[in-house]
């Protein structure tokens, strides 16, 4: 016979994520995580600009990784999207 009884589990959640350039959170207004990144990056052996072998994490909001792409030197690939014009919903 199999007896079984009721247990109350504690499980760890995301309640926040603060972006490491600006300091606010990523949080949308619908408490989403909208264009959120977590990076890490690892130094390779011979690194001149990281130390060797050492990882870095962070996070960055949405804002903050548009100012990054607003940076770059060559500008990020960009596939997908949403055609909100065509969103039978919207209408």
């Amino acid at each position: 016979m199999i007896r079984t009884k009721s247990v109350e589990v504690l499980t760890e959640v995301v309640d926040d994520v603060i972006c490491n350039k600006c300091g606010t959170s990523c949080k949308g207004e619908m408490g989403n995580f909208n264009g959120l990144i977590e990076v890490v990056v690892t130094g390779a052996y011979d690194s001149t600009h990281l130390e060797d072998m050492r990882s870095y994490s962070f996070s960055i909001c949405e804002k903050c990784l548009s100012e990054l792409f607003g940076g770059f030197a060559i500008n990020p690939d960009i596939s997908g999207g949403y055609d909100h014009a065509n969103d039978p919903v919207a209408k």
